[in-house]
């Protein structure tokens, strides 16, 4: 069964650090590696020593939790011959000792040969000891050690190498070691990936923003000189004046109305969540700032010039005295458009103006309402460039929430896989051959067709044979079907990703299998009072019949073992087989634990084994059946 913090388990024992599992043993950094710290050649020799250096030197600066590629600054080989400077090798691991708790326990790996300065403890593992990749992770996952070390031991907050020498940490065998490094490798390359993806998109935005608000570009259709406004001949501007006297006392936990501060006001958005709220009397007091949909909002105090619109009202809210609200007089512009307006560089230029050099405290109303702008001549124009900038905010949004799933995905492998709760190694290995079926030969004469037009089909006969009026065929359950029906058939099933419900392909949905099933009449889609998905269409017949000049009679009479399992157990088959399929490819055994590595290097995949149906003995099972299924 799957390994769980069981005190009774005898795969498990507790230590200094935690529960671990019974065959790692806990050891501290001096048993395993050597440690030594660096020096900084003297400033005052700056030509000798550093002038045109060609040996990378690393600062506490230069440290950034994972490998070390290049470095701020360089020594020459005079530094190192004249000073007690050293040259340590690539895998070398560094720990912060001083500069700060933020400094304190950052690290690195050297991914070139390097030397260090005197802040830094290099520490070099014997060989076999230690991995060095896995050591770093080891000494990310808990920083915390070394900021609690730091401030409690001594008046001036550092660590010192005996510190890192006394460093305990759970070893497992050198391959786990490996295996985990890798597995958190895939995670921080999945995270990188999003990140420059949401930077690009925030550069288009920007420069979209600087184009379509200044007019330098238009949208298709529109044309006609832009118009000069100023805010106060075209908006109303309120706030919740001083007289009122609200304070922080009166802000309560919960309530039925709403009070928005500049705190709340995160990416253009009310964090709805996170707002207090007021009494009715205080609500009621001033209507002017009693909030509406397309509200604009503007901080006024604190940090200045922060920017909103009201896009949702859950209930009654109001506002507190650092926040104007911003609405058009009649329909001098679009609400959706001036708020992107005070988002762009054009607002920022008019606060760096009323600023002049010096930062300003306040936001008075007087100087906000001279701010003048330009306006597209018709309103349709000013919705549709608040629609498009609207899109990227929303393309912007989705990639936000992948990365933050992604860094949550990442601190939970960090967890399991440090702890020894989910394992990717087992200690002995007993390989199991994944048998492979060659591509089947297609009877001759067939009518010609493509990829679409074959996945087409097979949609349709699934959806004859595991769908009904009752019980239409979901796509979930379809694409594992599917993904079996090609193992059978064509021993690959091309094209499948590594998704949170399994192997699935996206293509059969985006690039026309689905429609053309639907346009040919091999299925229709059917929603019920419980269930939706696919039913056999009027032309069933017609794929039918090139489903079995194609794949043979015998293979619905296959799938036809597969008409009462549960969708959870054929998710459970498709994933295991495909992680074989992966382990195979790599000359790896295709055993329990194989599959588990596999499973725990995909962050979509990961939590999987946190499910009684990824069990030891379940997956396990399913390595026997796909064994089975596929043999040639």
């Amino acid at each position: 069964m799957r390994a769980t913090y069981n005190l009774d388990s005898s795969e498990f024992q507790v230590t200094d650090i935690g529960i671990i599992p019974h065959e790692w043993h806990v050891a501290s950094i001096g048993e395993l590696a050597e440690t030594s710290s660096g020096t900084t050649p003297p400033r005052s020799a700056y030509d000798r020593y550093y002038k045109g250096g060609t040996i990378a030197w690393v600062k506490t600066l230069d440290l950034n939790n994972s490998d070390i590629r290049s470095t701020e600054e360089r020594v020459t080989p005079e530094a190192l011959a004249e000073t007690s400077l050293r040259v340590y090798p690539s895998g070398t691991v560094l720990v912060a000792m001083y500069g700060g708790l933020n400094q304190i326990g950052r690290t690195g790996r050297l991914s070139l040969p390097a030397a260090v300065n005197q802040a830094l403890t290099a520490i070099r593992p014997r060989n076999g000891s230690v991995d060095s990749r896995y050591l770093l992770r080891v000494l990310n996952h808990r920083a915390d050690h070394w900021r609690s070390v730091a401030s409690s031991s001594r008046k001036d907050p550092n660590i010192t190498s005996k510190d890192v020498r006394d460093f305990v940490l759970a070893i497992p065998r050198i391959e786990e070691q490996r295996a985990i490094a890798e597995a958190l490798a895939d995670a921080d390359a999945l995270i990188e990936s999003l990140e420059l993806l949401l930077a690009k998109k925030c550069q288009i935005k920007q420069g979209s923003m600087q184009e379509l608000l200044t007019g330098k570009k238009r949208l298709p259709g529109f044309s006609g000189k832009w118009e000069s406004k100023v805010l106060g001949q075209s908006a109303i501007l309120k706030a919740r004046i001083g007289w009122q006297g609200l304070t922080t006392k009166e802000y309560l936990s919960v309530g039925d109305f709403y009070l928005v501060t500049g705190t709340e006001l995160r990416g253009g958005a009310i964090d709805w969540d996170e707002c207090s709220h007021v009494e009715a009397t205080r609500y009621k007091q001033d209507p002017n700032i009693q909030l509406t949909i397309d509200d604009v909002l503007v901080t006024k105090d604190g940090t200045i010039g922060k920017v909103g619109i009201v896009t949702s009202l859950p209930k009654p809210a109001t506002l507190n005295s650092g926040i104007f609200v911003v609405r058009p007089l009649g329909k001098a512009f679009h609400p959706g458009f001036f708020y992107y307006l005070l988002c762009s560089s054009i607002f920022i230029e008019f606060l760096d103006q009323l600023a002049a050099g010096s930062t300003i405290s306040h936001l008075y109303q007087k100087d906000f309402v001279g701010f003048s702008f330009q306006l597209p001549p018709t309103e349709d124009e000013q919705k549709a460039i608040a629609s498009v900038l609207a899109d990227m905010d929303s393309d912007i949004a989705l990639v936000e929430k992948r990365l933050w799933k992604a860094c949550g995905v990442k601190q939970g492998m960090m967890q399991a896989l440090l702890t020894g709760r989910i394992r990717l190694v087992k200690p002995a290995s007993n390989i199991i051959p994944l048998p492979t079926k060659p591509i089947a030969n297609m009877p001759s004469g067939q009518p010609a067709h493509n990829w679409q037009i074959n996945e087409a089909v097979v949609i349709g006969m699934l959806a004859k044979h595991f769908g009904s009026e009752q019980f239409p065929l979901p796509r979930k359950r379809r694409v594992k079907l599917t993904y079996l029906l090609h193992r059978h058939a064509d021993g690959r099933a091309e094209g499948y990703l590594k998704k949170a419900a399994g192997p699935y392909d996206p293509n059969t949905k985006y690039k026309g299998p689905e429609q053309i099933a639907l346009k040919n009449g091999y299925v229709r889609a059917l929603r019920n009072e419980k269930y939706e998905g696919f039913v056999a269409g009027d032309k069933i017949e017609q794929a039918q019949c090139y489903f079995e000049q194609w794949y043979g009679a015998a293979t619905l009479e296959w799938l036809e073992r597969f008409h009462y399992r549960k969708t959870d157990e054929l998710e459970l088959l498709a994933t295991v087989d495909m992680a074989m399929v992966d382990l195979t490819a790599n000359s790896e055994p295709a055993d329990v634990h194989g599959v588990k590595r596999v499973i725990a290097a995909h962050p979509e995949w990961l939590p999987k084994l946190s499910r009684e149906l990824f069990s030891d003995e379940r997956i396990a099972t399913a390595i026997t059946e796909c064994q089975t299924l596929f043999a040639s």
